[in-house]
C-alpha cells in the first residue's frame, strides 16, 4: 500500500517511505499519543491472502514483543487499519550492518563489538526459548550510537526449555584525555583527566588552547570545559540528557552539541564556551546531530532525518527555522577553514557496490564538490584544510594520528602511542597539538551452567 505524509491511521500519522522489504512496506510515523517516532511496517494484501505468510507476520510481531533487550528491536503493537494488518516498533536512527559494512572495511575491534552485542541479543532470545533463524547484515541496525538492533523475528522458532545453562555478556570501555604534539613519544604525551569515560562522547579544543569534553557524571553525560593542563576543570551542563557530537566555533565564541532527552531523540543545542546563554536551537520528531559552526557564526550546520532521509541542514545561531541545504545523500562532518567547503560522507551509487565515500560539498549550495576514497583501514576522518587529510590507525591493537595530502602522497604517523585505542582526536588551530580521547575496550562472555 502507498501512503502519503500526513496521512492518519488511528494514532499514526504517516511522515515518510522508509523501505520495501520481502513481506511488505515500511514508513515512519508519529505516535500522536506518546509524540514519539515509530516504525509502520505494512503487510502487502497479497502476502495477506497466504496463510502461511501471513502466520511468518504475526510470528515475527509475537517473538520480538516477547523479548526485552538492549539489542533487540522492541515492539510495540500489532494492528489494523483500513483493511491492512501491520505492527508498530521503535524506530531506528541508523544504518543496516550491511550498508556500514559497504560504506567502509571495519576495525577488529568493531568487529568484535557487533558480534558480542548481536551474541548478547541471541543468547536472550535463547533463553526465553526463541531461535532467531535469520541472523544476517540486512537484519542488525547499527544505531549512531553504536548500539547493534536485531530485526526480523519472521523465520523465529520457539522451543522448549530445558536448559538451565544461561549466556551473559559484559562490555566495558573506558578513555581519559591526553594531550600530545605531532612526532612526540607517549612518554612526553600529557594526561589532562582521570575519569573513566572521558571525551569518548564528544571533544574539541577552543582557539585559546582550552579542552571542551564530554564525560560521564553519575548516570548522565555533562559537557565540561578545562585548561590545556588539566587544571579549572568546569562542569557546563548539568541534565538527564545524554550529551554528544560537542564543536567549537572558529572564533572560540560559541559551544554547538547534540543533547538527547531520555527515551527521545537527539536535537541541537547552542551555549556560549562559559556555560551561558544555552539556547535549543532545533526540536521536533526528527532526529539532528554533528553541529558545527558556519565560519561567520551565523549559522549552526548540522545533519538530519528531518526530511525522511539523511541530509545536511543549517539553522540560524540565534535560533529560527531550520533550513534544507541540499537534497543529496551527504551528512556534513565539519567546516574547512576557509569556510567555504564541508567535509563529511556521500553515499555514491555511481561506484560498485554502492557505499559510503569521503566528499567535500559547497557551504553555499551544498552541491558536491569532490568525491574520494580514504586509506582502507582509516577511522575517525578528518581535513585539516583542503589539502590534507587526517584519520585514526589501528596497527598490531594500537591507534594513532595519521595525515596524508588529499590527491595522494606517503602517509605520516603524527601521534607515537604505544598502547591502547583513540576513540575521539580533535586538532588544535595550529595544528600543533592534538586533544585525544584514549583508552581500552574490554568484553567477557560469560557462560552459567545449572542456573537457578
Amino acid at each position: 500500500m502507498n501512503l502519503d505524509p500526513g496521512t492518519r491511521l488511528g494514532r499514526y500519522e504517516i511522515q515518510n517511505h522508509l523501505g520495501t522489504g520481502g513481506m511488505g512496506e515500511v514508513y515512519r510515523a508519529l505516535d500522536t499519543e506518546l509524540h514519539r517516532a515509530v516504525a509502520l511496517k505494512f503487510l502487502r494484501s497479497e502476502v495477506a491472502a497466504d496463510e502461511k505468510r501471513m502466520q511468518r507476520f504475526i510470528q515475527e510481531a509475537r517473538s520480538a514483543s516477547a523479548l526485552n533487550h538492549p539489542n533487540i528491536l522492541t515492539v510495540y503493537e500489532i494492528g489494523q487499519a483500513d483493511g491492512a494488518r501491520f505492527f508498530s516498533t521503535e524506530f531506528i536512527d541508523g544504518l543496516t550492518l550491511r550498508t556500514a559494512l559497504a560504506a567502509r572495511q571495519m576495525k577488529l575491534i568493531e568487529v568484535l563489538d557487533v558480534a558480542i552485542q548481536v551474541a548478547s541479543a541471541l543468547a536472550a532470545a535463547h533463553a526465553a526459548g526463541i531461535i532467531h533463524r535469520d541472523i544476517k547484515p540486512e537484519n542488525i541496525m547499527l544505531r549512531r550510537d553504536g548500539y547493534m538492533k536485531v530485526l526480523d523475528f519472521g523465520l523465529a522458532k520457539t522451543v522448549d526449555r530445558t536448559s538451565s545453562t544461561i549466556v551473559t555478556i559484559t562490555r566495558e570501555q573506558s578513555s581519559k584525555i591526553w594531550l600530545a604534539s605531532p612526532s612526540e613519544e607517549e612518554a612526553r604525551a600529557k594526561r589532562l583527566t582521570s575519569g573513566k569515560h572521558d571525551g569518548q562522547w564528544g571533544l574539541d579544543i577552543t582557539p585559546d588552547g582550552r579542552v571542551v569534553y564530554i564525560t560521564q557524571t553519575g548516570d548522565n553525560t555533562d559537557l565540561w570545559i578545562m585548561n590545556a593542563d588539566g587544571t579549572g576543570q568546569k562542569q557546563l551542563t548539568s541534565n538527564d540528557e545524554f550529551e554528544n557530537a560537542v564543536r567549537v566555533s572558529a572564533d572560540g565564541r560559541y559551544i554547538v552539541f547534540a543533547s538527547t532527552p531520555a527515551g527521545s531523540i537527539p536535537h541541537i543545542w547552542r551555549m556560549d564556551t562559559d556555560g551561558g546563554n544555552l539556547k535549543q536551537l532545533t526540536r521536533g520528531d526528527f532526529a539532528d546531530y554533528n553541529p558545527f559552526c558556519s565560519l561567520d557564526n551565523q549559522w549552526v550546520v548540522f545533519s538530519s532525518w528531518r526530511s525522511g532521509k539523511p541530509r545536511v541542514w543549517k539553522v540560524p545561531i540565534d535560533g529560527g527555522e531550520p533550513v534544507q541545504l541540499n537534497d543529496l545523500p551527504f551528512e556534513g562532518g565539519l567546516l574547512l577553514p576557509d569556510g567555504k567547503q564541508i567535509f563529511g560522507q556521500y553515499f555514491d551509487e555511481q561506484v560498485s557496490p554502492p557505499r559510503w565515500r569521503a566528499a567535500l560539498a559547497s557551504f553555499e549550495n551544498g552541491q558536491i564538490v569532490k568525491v574520494f576514497d580514504f586509506p582502507l583501514r582509516a577511522q575517525n576522518w578528518k581535513m585539516s584544510d583542503e589539502r590534507t587529510l587526517l584519520y585514526v590507525e589501528e596497527r598490531d591493537g594500537v591507534s594513532n594520528i595519521w595525515t596524508r595530502p588529499m590527491e595522494g602522497g606517503a602517509p605520516q604517523q603524527l601521534t607515537n602511542f604505544a598502547s591502547e585505542q583513540i576513540f575521539l582526536y580533535a586538532p588544535s588551530s595550529d595544528g600543533k597539538q592534538f586533544a585525544v580521547a584514549r583508552g581500552t575496550l574490554a568484553a567477557d562472555i560469560i557462560l552459567i551452567k545449572d542456573f537457578r
